[in-house]
Formats: C-alpha cells, sequence, structure tokens
C-alpha cells in the first residue's frame, strides 16, 4: 500500500502567527465572537475579493 504524507500547513501559517494571535487575543479582550467591524470588514474584503456586491459571514455551511 502506498504512504500519502499529509500536507504541511505549518509554513503559511508561520508568516501570518503574529497577525493571528493579535487578533485573537483582541476578539477574546472584547468578547466580540458575532458580528462588529471586523466580520464587517472579512465580508467587505471577501465580496471584494470575489467581484460581487456583497458577502455574508455564516456560522456554517447549513447556516448558508
Amino acid at each position: 500500500m502506498m504512504e500519502v504524507p499529509f500536507i504541511d500547513l505549518r509554513p503559511p501559517h508561520i508568516l501570518l502567527l503574529e497577525e493571528l494571535e493579535r487578533e485573537i487575543r483582541s476578539i477574546f479582550q472584547t468578547s466580540q465572537f458575532v458580528m462588529g467591524p471586523r466580520v464587517r470588514r472579512l465580508e467587505e474584503a471577501l465580496a471584494q475579493y470575489l467581484g460581487v456586491k456583497h458577502a455574508i459571514g455564516v456560522a456554517s455551511g447549513s447556516d448558508a
């Protein structure tokens, strides 16, 4: 049986680690887990990236 190695996801995350930790820390400090300015910025950036007028963040694919 051929062994298929798992993809190493560490390198991409290492580049973002400092920013991710800062954002996660801020989320916990403000207790702003839903809605708010971060979600709005994500939705705006996603809409721009996709070339659509609106994008809406949801909790799961079932919520979509």
